[in-house]
Formats: structure tokens, sequence, C-alpha cells
């Protein structure tokens, strides 16, 4: 575990100056995580979380090609919120992590944060996409799933050994650069590959993967939610309703396990698979949009 301090004089609310130091302690539970601190005469104040750090090239948050910080904050006790502590700690960040050779900082807030936004954009952070959060409720058993066409099949997921098949879909429908960050992006939402539900469409002479659905049940204090984190279909299967019938499976085994909510989110120019989830009866969630900012290291 290792700590960076820094002290610097602040004028907090324009009445006096008190000395901030702030401290980055890294190697949490895993080695990407660091957590940034404030203290002001020794008491934490505000703090901002690193919680994962990626190689890939994000094209879809349209980041600079290298490694990547997704992180949160800065959180604050109440009398130091929308102060400059929070601001300085923003600032130190991102001087940290050029220190540490990183490319981009990633950062998610939904449209009421409009504190956030003004602070992120003030240190040369912009909007590159956006996300609508989506939530069906089943109020009875969904449609029984449709056959397959004729040449393709439904492979379960299995393990460890599936996964390449998993990887080749993800990698040819969103343009994945690299195979570790999308397994880990699965790890983070369900803690484990073995708890996702990962049904593969292949053809039956080759065995080549064409499409799949990742997804998994969450207990919350509401029961038990499920999890729509993607799905995809290969280029040469798209349009054919490959698509669809995933999600019908996917539907199916949330009602048996005793879901009755699944959620999922959407890229919001993704016009094709909001149709998609629309047909299903999915409705967007307005306050739970999800803004992505990025800055460019």
């Amino acid at each position: 575990m290792a700590n960076i301090r820094n002290k610097s004089a602040l004028n907090r609310h324009g009445k006096s100056t008190a000395v901030i130091e702030t401290k980055m302690i890294e190697n949490l539970v895993s080695a990407e995580e660091r957590l940034q601190i404030a203290e002001v005469d020794g008491i934490p104040v505000s703090f901002i979380f690193v919680m994962k750090e990626g190689s890939m090239q994000l094209d879809e948050y349209g980041t600079s090609e290298g490694k990547t910080w997704l992180y949160t904050g800065p959180t604050s006790l109440f009398m130091y919120e929308k102060t400059d502590v929070e601001k300085r700690l923003l600032q130190w960040l991102i001087q940290y992590a050029r220190e540490m050779g990183i490319s981009s900082l990633i950062r998610f807030i939904r449209p009421p944060d409009q504190h956030m936004r003004t602070l992120l954009e003030s240190e040369g952070f912009g909007e590159v996409q956006r996300y609508y959060h989506m939530q069906l409720e089943m109020t009875e058993p969904p449609v029984t799933p449709r056959m397959l066409p004729d040449g393709l099949e439904l492979v379960d997921y299995r393990g460890e050994e599936d996964l390449d098949m998993v990887w080749s879909v993800l990698e040819a429908a969103f343009d994945y650069k690299e195979k570790d960050d999308a397994y880990k992006d699965i790890k983070h939402l369900f803690g484990s590959l073995e708890s996702a539900y990962m049904p593969i469409c292949v053809e039956k002479s080759s065995q080549n993967p064409i499409g799949t659905i990742v997804a998994a049940e969450m207990k919350t204090v509401k029961g038990t939610t499920g999890v729509v984190a993607t799905f995809g279909v290969i280029p040469s299967f798209q349009g054919k309703g490959i698509g669809s019938l995933l999600m019908e499976w996917a539907l199916n085994y949330f009602w048996q396990s005793g879901a009755r909510t699944v959620e999922l989110s959407v890229r919001v120019k993704n016009r094709q698979a909001l149709r998609i989830y629309e047909r299903f009866g999915f409705q967007i969630i307005p306050n739970r949009t999800i803004i992505v900012l990025v800055k460019d290291l």
C-alpha cells in the first residue's frame, strides 16, 4: 500500500485559509483500485475512488489509445460539498494520473448532477456518450421462446471453455480491443463469470458462434432483479431476429429464477437496440440516464 501526499493552502468559503492534505492509497481490494483522500487538519473530508483500470481503446467513449481510469467522486462531507476542496482533489487526480502514464479519465454522472458536470468541464472533461437506463416489469410469464432458424442451436455457457466463443461475438459486434477487458466488465457486474447467464447461438455444422447475451439475476432489497449487461450478434447475422430470440430466452430464464424486474442500459444513439427493447416492453427511466464524460491526458 502506497501513500502519495500533497499539501496546499486553500481559501474555503472565501473566509479563511485552511491547509488541505491529499494522499493516494493504492492496492486496495485489487491492484487496480486507488483511493485519493483530502484531509483538513487530519480529518478526511472528501475522496475520489478509482474503480477500474483499462488497457483498451474505448471507441464508444472516444478515448485515446492507452490506459484509462474509471473513477467516481469527489464525494465530500456536507460542509465541504461544492467547495474548492473538490476542485483541488480532482486536479491532484489528473496530475497523478499523468504521472502514472494514464491516457484518459472516465467519469459517469446523471443529468441532475449539474454541479459535478460543471466541475468536470472546468477541468477539460467533455461528454462523449449517453446511456438510457431501461426497466421491464413482468406481471405475467414472458412468451415462450421461438424455435431457432434451421441450422442454428443454442449452447448454454458451461465455463471457461466457452469464454472464447463469447469473446468472438463481442469482438465482432462491439469492436472490443482487449479480451481481458471484456471479461473484467462481466466479472465487475456479476462477481464471477460462473454466475452469469451467457447462452451462445452457434451454427450447428461449424459450431461457429453468431450471437450471445450476457445476463444474471441480482439480489436486492426488493427481491430478485434480472440484469442484461450486453448482447450482440455478428454483423453477417444481424437483422435476422437472432437478437430478439436471445432476449426471449433471457426473459424466460429470469422469470424461472424468480426475477420480475429486468434492467439494462443502452446507448442513446443505438436506435436499433432501443426498438428491440421497447418492443419487449422496456421503458426508459429518465432520472437514471448515464452521461459519460472523458478527459484525455
